[in-house]
């Protein structure tokens, strides 16, 4: 977050950065993704139900027990 802070860029991508926290701090975590998110797009990789209620947007991939491959997605706009 420092380097985001330093100099700002139009797009940012994060894999799996909230993995280690807990809960109080996935809020914190979620809140300040939201706050930076004003000036660039953010693109987090995650697992987390915590993280993903912050997201303006969700896109996923699922596997259908067929062996399909589904593209998901959510606009929360």
């Amino acid at each position: 977050f420092a380097a985001v802070k330093f100099k700002p860029h139009s797009i940012c991508v994060m894999d799996e950065i909230d993995a280690a926290l807990d809960e109080a701090n996935l809020s914190r975590f979620g809140s300040y993704l939201q706050k930076i998110s004003e000036n660039g797009q953010i693109i987090v990789i995650t697992h987390r139900k915590g993280t993903m209620a912050y997201m303006s947007g969700i896109y996923g991939v699922a596997k259908s027990p067929d062996g399909f491959t589904k593209i998901l997605s959510i606009d929360r706009k």
